[in-house]
């Protein structure tokens, strides 16, 4: 389930003890971490429809987010909003979540597809005929693999811009192997600095082939927020697997897409996350003529 199935569930409760019908929300939501202490900020923007055929006042959203019994964090409406009659209005809201918490959790929550968050909380509103505050104790089927692994840990804000700088061959172990290192940019955008622990990786040609390449880093990088570091990795080179997959492919110097998939161990605040990755790297078949 998506981020934008959160805010219609609370405003649910609110709405039916109302008996008005119940307001939509549009599908675009706009999720932005802001900061990273000892807490995850982050900010919700969305967009909501106003089916009935009067105005109301939304005064106040406030929730907590609690997975197996553990208090994850939180979230409130920005700001109160006057919804008018048959209008699409914005809707903005500050959560959090707690780092330790989140760091206890986390692999539990990355071994699913879908992991269920208690949100208990209140609403209150005010239209014509009353004012209305309402509470809800709601179990809702969430998505915090993908939330972890593509918002915490956004591949757009990090591995998806890993890119292989450079291939020196530097030792050959005759026919079967040779290691290398390749040279990869990190780049970390993310408002806040990460340490990265390990990161291990293996290179494929095409889907289901034998890697033709492992990439590892053992020694701890700290990346600053918004900065760049170019580091290399040593890297064992599959000789065999190299010249039956690229096969004639060898003398073309058009790019070569090599399939990567492996993990980075990152640290925030003294807490170790483990993500997987996945990326596709663009580089030049004459590099591996060595």
């Amino acid at each position: 389930m998506s981020t934008r199935a959160l805010i219609p569930i609370l405003l649910i409760s609110l709405c039916c003890s109302c008996r008005v019908q119940q307001p939509v929300l549009a599908d675009k939501v706009h999720l932005k971490i802001n900061t990273l202490d000892s807490l995850i900020r982050f900010s919700v923007d969305t967009r909501m429809y106003n089916p009935n055929g009067f105005k109301y006042l939304l005064k106040e959203i406030l929730f907590d987010i609690s997975y197996e019994g553990e208090k994850l964090g939180s979230g409130t409406l920005k700001e109160e909003k006057m919804i008018y009659p048959r209008d699409t209005v914005p809707l903005s809201f500050n959560c959090s979540l707690q780092l330790n918490n989140l760091h206890k959790k986390h692999h539990q929550m990355l071994s699913a597809d879908t992991v269920h968050l208690l949100l208990e909380g209140e609403a209150l509103a005010e239209h014509p005929l009353k004012k209305v505050r309402k509470s809800f104790s709601v179990s809702l089927p969430y998505d915090m693999k993908d939330f972890i692994t593509n918002t915490v840990f956004n591949d757009d804000l990090f591995t998806e811009k890993i890119e292989i700088q450079n291939l020196t061959s530097f030792k050959s172990y005759g026919l079967n192997r040779s290691d290398v290192q390749f040279k990869i940019g990190f780049r970390n955008k993310q408002p806040f600095d990460l340490r990265l622990q390990r990161f291990n990786m293996i290179f494929r040609l095409k889907e289901g082939q034998r890697p033709i390449a492992q990439s590892s880093l053992d020694t701890p990088i700290k990346l600053k927020t918004k900065e760049t570091v170019e580091l290399p990795l040593n890297t064992e080179l599959y000789n065999l697997n190299v010249l039956k997959n690229l096969g004639g492919i060898f003398l073309n110097a058009a790019p070569l897409e090599l399939i990567g998939e492996g993990s980075a161990i990152l640290n925030i605040s003294g807490y170790d996350f483990e993500i997987p990755i996945r990326k596709v790297f663009v580089t030049q078949t004459d590099l591996f003529q060595w």
